[in-house]
């Protein structure tokens, strides 16, 4: 009772071993700054950070930036204000899948293309809410064997590491979007220790936005 609940319970499949987290700090980084990264020695990626404040509890989710992978695990990482992008320093050592090299500096830019990610989520009752950076193709968005949705419980131990518990696949009774955010209406959303949100859609100039959330529910939100 007296521990503080992270902000998300990362499941392995998604990082084994998160390093650092950094705030984008630029303008050149587009609708992701202001935004939470977090940086990867397991697998030597980058995630963004969707996240939340419920009734004071923080929550969120993290998702892969597409197209970053680096050839050592990532240990810091820094924005510089002479350029605007993040510069990142890594290493590869026991417990990292990227060995290629004993070491790297890396500068990763944002070059103005789609973002595919969401760029928001917010957690309701019944309902899961994502935000896009572009408008949605609403035929393809409102097709809802264009996502699935799962979750599971863990056990806090003092073993290492958790099965998973109470596995569920939850059915999506409605999808829609609306300009740039999209609804998933969910009616047994209830508070959990993972939930993963796997989504294939387009937006409206037919650009494919595919990706793989995976989060926390400690709190639900009471109304939209």
């Amino acid at each position: 009772a007296a521990m503080e609940q992270p902000l998300v319970w990362v499941d392995m499949n998604y990082d084994r071993s998160p390093s650092e987290m950094v705030w984008v700090e630029s303008e050149k980084w587009g609708a992701l700054n202001g935004g939470l990264l977090s940086l990867s020695y397991g697998y030597g990626k980058i995630q963004y950070v969707l996240n939340e404040t419920v009734n004071g509890q923080e929550q969120g989710a993290v998702i892969d930036l597409p197209g970053v992978k680096f050839l050592t695990g990532v240990m810091r990482g820094r924005f510089n204000p002479a350029d605007g992008q993040l510069y990142a320093c890594g290493m590869s050592a026991w417990g990292t899948n990227q060995m290629m090299r004993g070491g790297g500096l890396y500068r990763v830019r944002y070059t103005g293309k789609t973002i595919p990610i969401p760029v928001k989520m917010k957690v309701f009752e019944q309902k899961i809410v994502l935000e896009f950076d572009s408008r949605l193709d609403p035929n393809v968005a409102s097709d809802v064997s264009n996502f699935e949705v799962k979750s599971w419980d863990l056990l806090r131990s003092k073993k290492y590491g958790s099965d998973r518990l109470n596995k569920k696949t939850l059915r999506i009774s409605k999808a829609e979007s609306f300009e740039n955010r999209l609804e998933l209406s969910i009616n047994d959303l209830e508070k959990v220790d993972v939930i993963t949100i796997d989504y294939k859609i387009k937006n409206s100039k037919g650009e494919p936005l595919t990706g793989s959330i995976q989060g926390t529910i400690h709190e639900l939100n009471k109304s939209l």
